[in-house]
């Protein structure tokens, strides 16, 4: 007596032992986001650029492209204005100090 698999075990004929997953089309990958450091770094080294590239990533309806837009924008604006004022207030109390030192140069010495 000779019985199949499908004869003893009645599942095997109702699916396959391996089911291999369907393959559908392969996801695609946002560029935007997918390039966020070259973004970043073009921030860093054209501020102005990295403004601009802000602005226009920011307006997007993806999260990934606004989250990028947005911190483009931040780097941009940290190095092209309050890195400046920054370095310019620093110069400023330096410029403030050696005044404040060559007038007090020029005083007479009190007895």
């Amino acid at each position: 007596m000779n019985l199949t698999a499908e004869e003893l075990h009645p599942a095997l004929q109702e699916s396959p032992v391996v089911q291999l997953p369907s393959t559908g089309p392969a996801p695609t990958e946002d560029p935007v986001y997918s390039f966020r450091w070259g973004w970043y770094a073009l921030s860093v080294m054209i501020p102005f650029a990295g403004i601009l590239l802000g602005i226009f990533l920011y307006d997007q309806p993806e999260r990934p492209a606004r989250r990028v837009g947005r911190n483009s924008l931040l780097i941009g604006f940290i190095l092209w204005v309050v890195l400046p004022l920054a370095v310019a207030l620093m110069l400023l109390v330096l410029v403030s100090m050696s005044a404040v030192g060559w007038l007090s140069s020029l005083m007479p010495p009190t007895a």
